[in-house]
């Protein structure tokens, strides 16, 4: 079986008889540049045929796999949270901006807790996409929002930091520290 390198950073696999040799090759997943280490150059020969028949066998497709997910991204917990807040927040700006703009009056309101037939869910149905827009826009948004956030938080723990010390001591008064 000929010898096979993974990339690190997506998880790509290369069949290294693919690459004739070469002491580097770019990775095909996120184009990283790898390097074979010098006990598989060696090794990283054709594959031997089929005695069967006359020519080498095809190479094996890589398989497909799906990236990773950063380590950046927002927790599941986190977007659960924005979908919860976003979902009544959107409602209300729907039914606000239909009623300012007319597409929901009084009379369709009432309609829909005192009427008994099931023509009265038509004006809230045609208020449903816009609905579903609104919330989505609100949770990307709102995910968007916290990611900056917390990667300011940590960036600005990072410059608060000196070299050499601790978060603590950076953030403790000068008379704390010389006693005074």
């Amino acid at each position: 079986m000929a010898p096979v390198l993974q990339c690190p950073d997506c998880g790509q696999r290369h069949p290294l008889h693919l690459h004739d040799e070469a002491p580097t090759f770019r990775c095909a997943g996120c184009r990283r540049l790898l390097k074979v280490p010098e006990h598989l150059r060696k090794v990283a020969v054709a594959p031997e045929p089929l005695p069967w028949t006359s020519k080498p066998a095809p190479p094996p497709a890589p398989p497909t796999t799906l990236p990773r997910r950063s380590s950046s991204s927002v927790s599941v917990a986190v977007r659960v949270g924005l979908w919860v807040l976003s979902l009544p927040i959107s409602l209300w700006l729907v039914y606000r901006g239909s009623r300012l703009v007319g597409l929901l009056h009084r009379g369709q309101v009432e309609d829909l807790f005192f009427d008994t037939a099931w023509g009265r869910f038509w004006p809230l149905v045609r208020l449903i996409p816009i609905w579903a827009l609104l919330c989505a826009g609100l949770v990307h948004l709102g995910a968007f929002t916290y990611e900056r956030w917390r990667r300011a938080a940590a960036a600005g723990s990072q410059r608060a930091t000196p070299t050499g010390g601790s978060a603590t001591s950076a953030r403790t008064p000068a008379r704390a520290r010389t006693g005074s």
